[in-house]
């Protein structure tokens, strides 16, 4: 999988919705999820659709197992990326001491 292609689920937009009534049973009120309306734009490949007379195939629900991939993708390249900046930390923080023990230097042998 490319990076270009992880990274879209970074614009995938997690919301709290309420089901229409009759829609579910139970449990249909303050949801938190995604809306296949909007995740279709972004990664049609996790939504699925039904047929709804006089609107034809619409996208109906979001199979949460398929951001799989592109989460574990998505992980594998922030600890790349917190590895780099932990590696340019750490060389900051060596030139820091050397230039402060230069200033410590420099300041005893000015008293």
């Amino acid at each position: 999988m490319t990076e270009e292609r992880a990274k879209r689920i970074l614009s995938v937009e997690v919301n709290t919705y309420d089901y229409k009534d009759n829609v579910v049973d139970e449990n249909q009120y303050d949801r938190t999820g995604v809306i296949a309306e909007k995740v279709v734009e972004i990664m049609p490949e996790v939504v699925s659709y039904r047929e709804i007379e006089g609107l034809g195939n619409v996208p109906d629900s979001v199979d949460y197992s398929r951001f799989v991939a592109s989460l574990i993708k998505m992980v594998q390249i922030q600890q790349d990326e917190i590895d780099a900046l932990k590696a340019e930390n750490a060389s900051l923080a060596e030139r820091l001491a050397k230039i402060q023990e230069k200033l410590d230097d420099i300041t005893r042998n000015t008293r």
